[in-house]
């Protein structure tokens, strides 16, 4: 009874006080953890009762392997398969097809592929066993094709099966087949569903059809948590933190409690928007449905404290918590990194290994860029040489010495930046070459911009922000035949700069603004408000910066 409840604690509590435990108490036990999403208590359970003597039903197998599946044990999964087989189970339906989610959703796709074709009597659960496993493992394209054979042999998909492959959908960005699946969902009164419609919305919104998400998440008749988050962190993720934000506050109105992925994506938003008062009230709001333990939330507000000016609260954060791991020092460190801070940043990673913590790829990486940010490059040369001794994995090897070429350019050591990003083990990335691109524009140097530019378009030929910063080269150089011609070359390829955007915290209350957007025109008191504003700045000295302007000659940043 507690066990259905979801009281496990109590459940458990009866169990051991219990004098005689057979089989089945035990089997009742693990069924129940596995249920609720307990996967370790319940094999720790099913280790027990083995070692007990006493022996497993088909029943207590199935409920082992959805454990196994749960943290993804698959060695354990195999020694069940292994006793299933010699207890004569391998030949049931519902054991077979438990085995095959076990392999697929531990990401053994070839031994549940190999399990799943042997299986004589395949139904729509064997079907949605091998589909969640490989959408689970990003294989998105062969869920697809699992569901079209599916479909051809004349099985009928049900909500999990349309729920697997609308996240299909969401990895391929396929948003007509989603359309299509989305009318046949409607067809066949799966909708309303309060599951399939939060997915449908989660598919909307990664596929970048918010106003779809939207609207389709506005004529719900039940809206739930997930529903809320998946129209929330569609936003935050698609860059719309405004709508983020508002939606928030409207679901809290409403009396429902955020989770933790709700929170994540907010805080993320208002990091976006530089809305630090918004944070402050999540932060508030964080304590208050007691997520102020939860390591995940608290490292993101550190980061986002740091981001946006305010250290002091992401040092009283840190410096408040009773544990710690590499993932909050990192934040932290980050922290020091973005305040210029790059002694505190050195000497954090001296403070972190005294404490046990073994640094990651991260960990060196914001050390670099702290060298970096500070101009000291005898001391990243000091770091980068400490880093290749005590790390052994080369996979973070590229993003030092992408830090390590930013310390140079900073310091104007092009030359040495130059020759170490021409002599560098892999392909240069786009950070690279954007990196040592912007450090000839402060050091006045056209012709190795110029280099640098044209390995960047060979990159990303679309790329806005590059055009601009080599203009700004030729312009700085008053090279205008050359300036003329990477125009051109702005305009055949089509590099468009997105329109910039503002906010402004007013009374707890977020506003946006937008380039040329001709909205605020309208508001009589702003205008005024807006030349007030400039008057005050020419009254302080400001004088606009006018050094590109040219003869015959206008840049266009569209």
């Amino acid at each position: 009874m507690y066990a259905k409840c979801g009281d496990l604690k109590s459940a458990k509590k009866v169990f051991d006080t219990s004098q005689v435990k057979d089989s089945r108490m035990w089997s009742t036990l693990i069924s129940n953890y596995a249920q609720h999403g307990h996967g370790l208590p319940a094999l720790e359970a099913f280790v027990k009762m083995q070692r007990e003597g006493l022996k497993a039903n088909e029943t207590t197998l199935a409920s082992a392997l959805k454990a196994c599946s749960l943290i993804k044990e698959v060695t354990l999964g195999k020694i069940i398969h292994d006793q299933i087989v010699r207890s004569g189970f391998e030949s049931g339906d519902f054991i077979c097809n438990t085995l095959v989610g076990m392999y697929a959703k531990c990401g053994n796709l070839k031994e549940a592929s190999k399990l799943f074709e042997t299986l004589s009597n395949l139904d729509t659960v064997s079907w949605n066993a091998m589909i969640v496993g490989t959408v689970h493992h990003g294989h998105y394209q062969d869920a697809i094709d699992l569901f079209d054979k599916m479909q051809q042999k004349g099985l009928i998909p049900d909500r999990v099966t349309f729920s697997c492959i609308l996240k299909a959908c969401s990895g391929l960005g396929m948003i007509n087949d989603g359309r299509l699946i989305h009318e046949k969902l409607v067809n066949d009164g799966f909708l309303p569903s309060m599951v399939v419609g939060s997915t449908l919305i989660d598919m909307y919104a990664k596929c970048g059809s918010l106003q779809e998400a939207r609207d389709l998440f506005e004529h719900m008749p039940n809206r739930g948590l997930v529903s809320w988050g998946a129209m929330i962190t569609g936003y935050a993720v698609q860059g719309n933190g405004f709508e983020a934000i508002k939606l928030y506050w409207k679901m809290v109105v409403e009396g429902l409690w955020p989770d933790q992925v709700i929170l994540v994506s907010v805080l993320k938003a208002c990091c976006s928007m530089g809305a630090l008062r918004q944070v402050r009230l999540l932060h508030m709001e964080v304590i208050n449905y007691q997520f102020d333990a939860d390591l995940a939330i608290v490292t993101l507000l550190i980061h986002v404290y740091s981001k946006l000016g305010s250290l002091e609260d992401a040092q009283w954060l840190f410096h408040d918590m009773r544990a710690t791991n590499i993932a909050v020092w990192n934040a932290i460190v980050g922290g020091y990194v973005q305040h210029g801070d790059w002694r505190q940043a050195t000497q954090s990673l001296v403070d972190l290994q005294n404490e046990g913590m073994k640094p990651v790829g991260t960990t060196y990486t914001n050390v670099l860029a702290a060298c970096s940010h500070g101009g000291q490059v005898e001391a990243a040369h000091q770091s980068l040489q400490a880093i290749r001794e005590a790390d052994n994995n080369r996979n973070s090897e590229m993003e030092h010495l992408n830090c390590l070429i930013d310390v140079l350019g900073r310091t104007g050591s092009l030359c040495e930046a130059g020759k170490m990003i021409w002599s560098m083990p892999a392909t240069p990335s786009i950070t690279t070459w954007m990196s040592l691109l912007a450090a000839c524009k402060t050091y006045g140097q056209p012709d190795l911009g110029r280099a640098c530019f044209d390995q960047l378009i060979r990159l990303d030929p679309c790329i806005a922000a590059g055009y601009t910063i080599m203009l700004d080269i030729y312009a700085d150089a008053q090279r205008w035949e050359d300036l003329h011609a990477i125009q051109e070359l702005k305009r055949s390829a089509g590099a468009r700069k997105l329109p910039g955007k503002a906010w402004i915290e007013v009374n707890n209350e977020v506003f946006e603004f937008i380039v040329e957007d001709m909205h605020i025109a309208t508001n009589a008191r702003l205008i005024p408000m807006l030349k007030h504003m400039q008057a005050l700045t020419k009254s302080e000295g400001y004088v606009p910066h006018l050094d590109l302007t040219f003869k015959n000659a206008k840049i266009e940043d569209e």
